[in-house]
């Protein structure tokens, strides 16, 4: 229970992290996510295989996080991708009031940047924590820093 709760915050991170950082562009140009998209179909027409299904869409996972790292214009599709399948499964969700929660760790983040700019390495360090505890992550990147929701 305790892996599977792990595997569906998993992809459901995946899927509200790439939702903030691409932009939008259809999937079936891209051959990597068409073969993705068949080898969904051909699970779940095989005696609707959840698992393998699944199994599909943490292959996805791994190559949208890797379109994310290299900052690669595929994003938008993989994630287009990831909504419509998941959908399907129903195992994806979209954040709640998506934009006020943005707003909010928008401020927290700009707070804590601003104490790092400072050299307040407690505040900074505080309110990572803080965050930590009550399960979101700050991930600091080249691209800046970034959060989810504790896998």
């Amino acid at each position: 229970m305790k892996e599977s709760s792990k595997g569906w915050k998993r992809l459901n991170n995946a899927y509200n992290t790439w939702k903030k950082e691409s932009g939008k562009k259809e999937w079936q140009q891209i051959n990597e996510l068409v073969e993705i998209e068949k080898r969904f179909c051909v699970a779940m027409d095989d005696d609707f295989n959840t698992a393998q299904a699944i199994g599909v869409l943490f292959d996805l996972t791994r190559i949208g996080n890797q379109y994310l790292q290299e900052g690669n214009e595929n994003l938008g599709a993989a994630l287009n991708l990831l909504e419509i399948l998941g959908q399907i499964l129903g195992i994806i969700r979209a954040e709640e009031a998506t934009g006020l929660i943005d707003d909010v760790m928008k401020i927290l983040i700009d707070l804590r940047l601003g104490a790092r700019k400072d050299k307040n390495w407690a505040l900074a360090d505080s309110i990572r924590d803080r965050l930590a505890e009550i399960g979101i992550i700050l991930e600091d990147t080249p691209q800046g820093t970034r959060w989810k929701v504790d896998d």
